[in-house]
């Protein structure tokens, strides 16, 4: 996403062919700067501020889904912090990506799935793709170019065992924060 072209802070543009409008979600909205990979990327405080993408027929996964992002964390807090969700990040969601500390994990309704630690570094662009199959059950994060397949996931929370559901929910994306309000601080 990127700063929308009508000029209004609030609005965010998907510069892909879907055309989806982002709004900025609460008291502090995210900050576009040119600090980003590719021209800019937004900067978030970790305190009350995200980006929320209205539901599409397009973006509800019924049985696969990937989600990739660059991201740069401020800190690397133990607690989970939000990259991108598919529910509007309060107390239900259905799949999502978040930072657990030095770790990326893969979140959905049952719990968390994470990478083993040391695989994030603050302050520095971390280029992340999560892969999720309902149908194999297999979940690959591959982090800065490492793949970490199922084997070396780790349970995090929950109740998360191998029959993960990725259902076709009509609920908005969230970006930078998720269940409990927990907010992504970095870029």
């Amino acid at each position: 996403t990127a700063p929308y072209n009508n000029g209004s802070r609030n609005l965010t543009f998907d510069f892909s062919n879907n055309f989806f409008v982002g709004a900025m979600n609460g008291t502090n909205a995210p900050v576009w700067n040119s600090s980003g990979i590719y021209g800019g990327a937004y900067s978030f405080d970790g305190d009350n501020d995200g980006i929320i993408v209205a539901d599409n027929i397009s973006l509800r996964m019924s049985s696969q889904v990937t989600l990739s992002a660059w991201f740069s964390p401020n800190n690397l807090s133990s607690d989970s912090r939000g990259i991108v969700i598919k529910g509007e990040g309060g107390i239900t969601f259905e799949y999502g990506m978040a930072q657990i500390g030095d770790e990326i994990g893969y979140m959905e309704n049952s719990g968390i799935l994470r990478t083993d630690s040391n695989v994030l570094n603050a302050n520095q662009w971390n280029f992340v793709t999560l892969v999720a199959d309902e149908t194999t059950q297999l979940i690959d994060i591959y982090v800065n170019g490492v793949k970490y397949g199922n084997s070396t996931l780790v349970q995090e929370e929950g109740t998360h065992n191998s029959n993960f559901i990725i259902e076709g929910s009509t609920r908005p994306v969230s970006i930078g924060y998720t269940i409990g309000r927990q907010f992504f601080n970095g870029s």
